[in-house]
């Protein structure tokens, strides 16, 4: 995964209520943590979300104390663990993220049968029924 960054300059506030589109800034660049995380993180035999890369972040503020942007720079990311992985460890969670939201006609198009996800979709299928 090459260096991913964001870098805002301007922002119109689409929340509700006295949330100003600074302080709505802030709140968008603390969610931007769980995407990085689902790309970045794996489940190891110590730890169910471990990081398995490094982030910086870099937060831009005018002379005021307001947020004007952030930009985030990724590095060390443990690019091997995306085709393999040791046993009863994951691959990235971004990954059964997405075979979770494929069907299991579209799983067997893909030859992604027999994987985690496929059992509980199909498990969660059968209690559903």
């Amino acid at each position: 995964m090459a260096a991913s960054s964001h870098n805002s300059t301007s922002h119109s506030d689409s929340s509700v209520g006295s949330e100003s589109p600074h302080s709505s800034l802030m709140v968008e660049v603390m969610r931007t943590n769980c995407v990085l995380e689902a790309f970045g993180n794996a489940r190891t035999v110590m730890n169910d979300n471990s990081s398995r890369f490094g982030k910086f972040l870099t937060l831009g503020y005018d002379p005021t104390a307001r947020l004007l942007g952030a930009s985030v720079s990724t590095y060390l990311l443990e690019k091997t663990r995306a085709v393999r992985h040791a046993n009863g460890e994951r691959t990235f969670h971004v990954f059964y993220a997405l075979l979770a939201g494929l069907t299991h006609a579209e799983r067997h198009e893909l030859k992604l049968l027999h994987t985690q996800a496929d059992t509980q979709a199909d498990t969660q299928a059968d209690t559903q029924a």
